[in-house]
Parts: structure tokens; C-alpha cells; sequence
């Protein structure tokens, strides 16, 4: 929580934290806590950040330039009322988390199952260009914080540091630029086949009955014709493409 509310305080995230819900989900499942302790892990500490701002660009930096004040200014002021506030947060969840562990009928979802998909999904290994990225990452974001607080970075130049972050991961993890392109359209959100109506081709039908690699299926429903194109090797192949 702590880690969380530091990137909501310094960079403003918040739905970056999003993906890590399903984690917290099994953390709160497997030390006894339920469904609100997992989600208000990740949510609550990130919204505590980020109102507590201390160099969030989207608040103090907007706040103080309207308000004529000296970019940054009263920093000590902002790091004592984080520091104040997260504590607050962690005895809260602390003993609200220990109040539903001894008696799981005080819980604010004490009807609830909690129970969750048990599907068996192996891990990837961790390689040492996961650690490669993983570390890019991190010191990109450290300069984007710099450049925000001493060049004078803004939206479009942050945008450029978030960019420059998949380019170095696309270009350390070796991936082709067709499947990275994908990657990247599944991410915002875009070209489920399933809203809009499209239909899978007829390899993909004996796929999605118990085929050699249901993988393929997940990719097209994700991405549309257009993944459905590099598996099928080419246009001509592709029943999907030539109909839509």
C-alpha cells in the first residue's frame, strides 16, 4: 500500500494500479480477508496518494501555477500530510483486516462466497529480460518525474516517456512488431470481435472445439481479423478478413 500511494502521490497514477486488483484478490482470499480488504489494497491506497499529493502533476503542479505560487513549493508541508495520511489508511485497513479475520460476520460482505476461479495457469519464468524491462521502466519513470519538476515536461512529453517505455520493452522482450502493435490494441481497449459481431473463421471454429492451441482462438476474439490474419498466414487464407 505504501508503494502504491508513493506513485499516486508523486505521479498521479491510478488506473495504472488497476491490473494488480486480481492479485490483492488472492492475497485478501488467502490470509482471510474478503472482497472489499483486496480491492481497498490497491484503491484506497492509490486515491490516498494521490489526494495527498506531494509532486503529482495533475494537482499541485496545475494548483500552483494557477495559483501564481512557486512550482513544488511547501514540499515538507506535503511530505508530512502523505506521511499523516497514510498511516491512517494502513491502521484503518490494518484492523478492519484483522476485525473480519477473527470474525468473518463483520465483514461488509459477510454473505459472500468469495470464491474465485481456480483455474491451473503455470507462471512465465522470470528471465533476465524481464528484469531488464523492469528496471528501464523504473528509471524512465524517475526521469519523467525529474523532467516534470526541472524541464518543464508536460502532458505531451510525458506521453512521449510512456511510449519510450513499450518501445524499450517491445525492443529488450525481441517481440515482432506485429505482435507488439496487437499487444498494444488489446491493451486500450480496442477490436473485441465479440462487440462488434464478427465471426471466426472456419480454422478458428475447430480451434474453439478442443483444437491444438486454443491460444490463437483468445487472440482473434481479443484482437479481430486482423490477428486473425497472422495466424492464418496471409489474406487469402483468412475467411475473416476477406468478410470484413
Amino acid at each position: 500500500m505504501i508503494a502504491i500511494g508513493i506513485g499516486g502521490s508523486t505521479l498521479g497514477m491510478g488506473e495504472e494500479f488497476i491490473p494488480l486488483v486480481p492479485i490483492f484478490l488472492i492475497v485478501a482470499k488467502e490470509i482471510g480477508c474478503d472482497r472489499i480488504f483486496g480491492v481497498a489494497l490497491v484503491y484506497v491506497a492509490g486515491a490516498v496518494g494521490f489526494a495527498a499529493a506531494t509532486t503529482n502533476p495533475f494537482t499541485v503542479n496545475i494548483a500552483q501555477e494557477i495559483a501564481g505560487l512557486p512550482l513544488n513549493s511547501a514540499m515538507s508541508f506535503r511530505l508530512l500530510f502523505f506521511v499523516a495520511c497514510m498511516t491512517v489508511t494502513l491502521v484503518y485497513m490494518l484492523r478492519y483486516g484483522s476485525r473480519i479475520r477473527r470474525d468473518p460476520s463483520m465483514s461488509l460482505m459477510a454473505d459472500d462466497d468469495f470464491e474465485l476461479p481456480t483455474d491451473d495457469v503455470e507462471p512465465p519464468a522470470l528471465r533476465p529480460a524481464h528484469v531488464v524491462i523492469l528496471v528501464a521502466c523504473i528509471a524512465i519513470f524517475v526521469f519523467i518525474l525529474y523532467a516534470v519538476q526541472e524541464m518543464g515536461w508536460w502532458l505531451t512529453q510525458m506521453a512521449g516517456g510512456f511510449i519510450l517505455m513499450g518501445l524499450v520493452a517491445t525492443a529488450v522482450a525481441r517481440l515482432p512488431v506485429r505482435e507488439a502493435t496487437l499487444a498494444a490494441v488489446r491493451g486500450n481497449g480496442g477490436n473485441d470481435s465479440r462487440r462488434t459481431g464478427r465471426r471466426l473463421c472456419p480454422r478458428h471454429h475447430r480451434r474453439a472445439r478442443g483444437g491444438p492451441d486454443p491460444r490463437h482462438l483468445d487472440l482473434f476474439s481479443r484482437s479481430g481479423a486482423a490477428a486473425c490474419t497472422t495466424i492464418c498466414r496471409g489474406r487469402g487464407e483468412c475467411w475473416c478478413f476477406r468478410r470484413y
